[in-house]
């Protein structure tokens, strides 16, 4: 069974040695959002809260974690947000892993074989 996000984001962090004022601003976010994230509720409301689709990105991006990391949390509305979630993927494959973009895209342009 896959961890629950609110552990998997507070372990990712801790591996990369972030405080979690270091851990937020590297993402984009604040660090009481990230705190909140970490522990999987709003501790004002005591509401379950997930973070949006950019968020997990920006997460991704900033702890080095593939989104097969996150996936079981990502909520889709529909197939386009699907292909746009992955599209925002790649894009980001660009300059962390250029061969692997550049296969991606062949695949996209030439089908998938």
């Amino acid at each position: 069974m896959m961890p629950e996000l609110s552990e998997t984001l507070r372990q990712a962090r801790r591996r990369k040695g972030l405080s979690l004022r270091a851990a937020a601003s590297a993402i984009g976010i604040s660090h009481t959002y990230l705190s909140a994230l970490e522990k999987g509720y709003d501790p004002r409301s005591g509401i379950r809260i997930a973070p949006s689709q950019a968020v997990l990105m920006k997460i991704c991006t900033a702890y080095g974690l593939q989104l097969s990391d996150v996936a079981p949390v990502i909520v889709l509305q529909d197939e386009y947000s699907l292909y746009e979630f992955a599209a925002r993927g790649i894009a980001g494959l660009r300059k962390s892993d250029p061969d692997k973009y550049a296969r991606l895209l062949d695949i996209i342009v030439s089908g998938a074989k």
